[in-house]
């Protein structure tokens, strides 16, 4: 599974301008609160609580969980940027840690820039007693909606450094065949004119131990889907996908990717991904992940009971 391994301080700094209102504890961006959060009249779908433990389940030497309002990756290439891992998150629990635990994000308002604004954001990770429960609830959701023409330029600046990036990323990105003559064909009266518009896109992603080995599952819930003006009729399933233009887009719903298998399994799902570019800009919304390594640990570090959504 991709993890983030530190906040972009700048480029997508760019790609992602943080803006929120919330949390009534006073969030830093690492303090947590359970609870839904309700903004602009909308009440998004409460994570709902981890499946109960299947029968003969087992204890768990370790786990791992996140969940994220949005992740943005983009791949380069380029000698220039070798210090970069090229992700930048949005609205983050924060990975739990390998003994477990419990970790909650409630946000009234994500503003994303061009990429995605929306009115609450809901995420929790809870992860003892032998299995991982992660989940993400993003209401309103407004994806790539403000993009007209010239989105690198809009995104990055004239200098082409998004203000402080130590490096010129358009310029890079240009080399690389990533042009805003290329994006304005998406955006531009192209298919994703107007952007997705979703009233809530959540998924869920569990892994547990049962009699010693590894198991893993994911679900994904989307109400009201509108791609380039036109409204999808949704059918959901696993790694649905509704938009296809090879070499320039596609949209998956309720992607879900596991690796590993026998002892050690993860779970890395997404109730929206937007790959643009055969993947040079991978887009995700409401991103929920889980993982666990089975064997004679125990159940580790508690947070399997609790926490759950509407108390505190």
């Amino acid at each position: 599974m991709i993890e983030s391994k530190r906040l972009l301080p700048g480029l997508l700094g760019a790609l992602a301008v943080i803006g929120f209102v919330g949390c009534a504890s006073g969030d830093d961006g690492s303090a947590q609160q359970d609870g839904t959060l309700t903004g602009d009249g909308v009440s998004p779908a409460c994570p709902h609580d981890p499946p109960p433990p299947p029968p003969g389940g087992g204890g768990a030497k370790g786990y791992s969980g996140r969940a994220s309002a949005l992740s943005v990756y983009v791949s380069l290439n380029h000698p220039s940027t070798t210090t970069w891992d090229g992700i930048v998150v949005v609205g983050d629990t924060k990975p739990v840690g390998a003994g477990g635990g419990s970790l909650t994000k409630s946000l009234l308002t994500v503003e994303a820039g061009p990429l995605l604004q929306a009115a609450v954001f809901n995420g929790l990770v809870k992860a003892g007693g032998g299995k991982t429960h992660s989940a993400a609830s993003t209401a309103n959701a407004s994806v790539l909606a403000s993009v007209k023409s010239g989105l690198l330029h809009d995104v990055l600046g004239a200098d082409g450094r998004g203000g402080d990036i130590s490096i010129n990323l358009r310029e890079i990105l240009e080399s690389l065949g990533i042009t805003d003559a290329a994006l304005d064909g998406l955006f531009n009266g192209g298919p994703l004119q107007g952007g997705i518009q979703a009233d809530v896109l959540e998924e869920t992603a569990d892994a547990w131990c049962a009699g010693g080995k590894a198991l893993a599952a994911a679900d994904g819930t989307i109400a009201r889907l509108v791609i380039g003006g036109s409204p999808i009729n949704i059918t959901l399933g696993a790694n649905v996908k509704v938009l296809s233009i090879p070499g320039l887009v596609e949209v998956t719903l309720n992607e879900q990717v596991v690796t590993g298998g026998g002892g050690s399994i993860s779970v890395d799902a997404s109730a929206l991904h937007v790959n643009l570019l055969d993947g040079i800009i991978d887009v995700r919304v409401s991103r929920a992940q889980a993982g666990v390594t089975c064997g004679d640990g125990g159940g580790g570090g508690g947070g399997g009971g609790g926490g759950g959504c509407g108390t505190k």
